[in-house]
């Protein structure tokens, strides 16, 4: 389907979006892309700046939730090399390299293969818009069904045993037919495989990680995709709630609050008494006491 520079008509037909329509994700570039009339977002990491463990990571999430609903679907997976040479990846013959900056690939006749990847490329659907850019303007109705559709989301995540970490409104997108995706699954991890120095690398954006996150023996001992994202979910809706657009600082200054002390309510908040019994569970500044994502 694809191969080599996505763009390079040498390997096909893929042209960039007009007015060079890129966005910034954790660690990447990510192109809008047309292919015979299908768009495509484009997902473009140089390998150098980003160590492959964090890569294979997005990698691992997106292949394990790649028939989940609520999860940003990917079509295409490969590597580049210096010298141009691609690989394609695949679950059966890809390892990451005792150095954890190269791949062994094992061929059809059995030979393991060392390869050094300069580039990465993940092909993914293409959504207009994120959360973000509506959170501020969404109507109760709307607000609710988003509600409902990123909950699904996350339980799709504790099924496969998946902690997203970075969960923030840029990173929950929205199709043409108003399907919620969340996506950026650069800072997840997996529970089975959690080691204490991955609970302390990356976490996240700041203003939207839970107040655990920086106790790494706390975190450790705990059912952390059913506490650390239902935090930062939280987070989001109370955003929803607020209807109106909330500026950097105030949201720093916010968080901070909520993460030292607790949920309050104040009466321009203009919240019901049902979200705001909600959001005070959601956000209960002890894990213990937080509500669950299948409660």
């Amino acid at each position: 389907m694809f191969a080599g520079d996505p763009f390079d008509n040498k390997f096909c037909n893929y042209e960039k979006g007009k007015n060079e329509d890129k966005r910034r994700g954790s660690y990447g570039v990510v192109y809008k892309a047309e292919l015979n009339g299908e768009i495509f977002a484009i997902k473009k990491l140089r390998v150098g700046k980003v160590e492959m463990k964090y890569l294979k990571r997005e990698i691992d999430a997106l292949i394990k939730l790649e028939n989940c609903e609520n999860i940003v679907k990917y079509h295409q997976i490969w590597f580049t090399n210096k010298e141009g040479i691609n690989l394609q990846f695949s679950t059966d013959c890809y390892k990451l390299n005792e150095d954890k900056k190269r791949i062994d690939v094992q061929t059809e006749n059995g030979e393991i293969v060392t390869f050094t990847p300069v580039l990465l490329y993940i092909v993914m659907e293409y959504c207009e818009r994120n959360l973000e850019n509506i959170i501020h303007c969404i109507t109760d109705k709307e607000r609710k069904n988003y509600f409902r559709q990123i909950l699904n989301g996350l339980k799709s995540l504790g099924v496969c045993g998946i902690v997203h970490r970075d969960l923030k409104p840029n990173n929950i997108f929205i199709d043409s037919n108003n399907v919620v995706k969340i996506g950026d699954f650069g800072w997840a991890l997996h529970k089975e495989a959690l080691t204490p120095s991955d609970l302390t690398e990356g976490r996240g954006c700041k203003e939207f990680r839970a107040p655990e996150i920086y106790d790494c023996d706390e975190i450790a001992s705990m059912d952390i995709t059913g506490i650390v994202d239902v935090y930062s979910f939280g987070l989001i809706y109370f955003l929803m709630c607020l209807k109106r657009k909330v500026e950097k600082k105030e949201l720093c200054i916010l968080t901070e609050i909520l993460r030292t002390y607790r949920f309050y309510y104040k009466e321009n908040y203009n919240l019901s008494i049902e979200d705001r019994v909600l959001l005070s569970r959601m956000l209960a500044k002890d894990p213990k006491m937080r509500i669950t994502i299948n409660e």
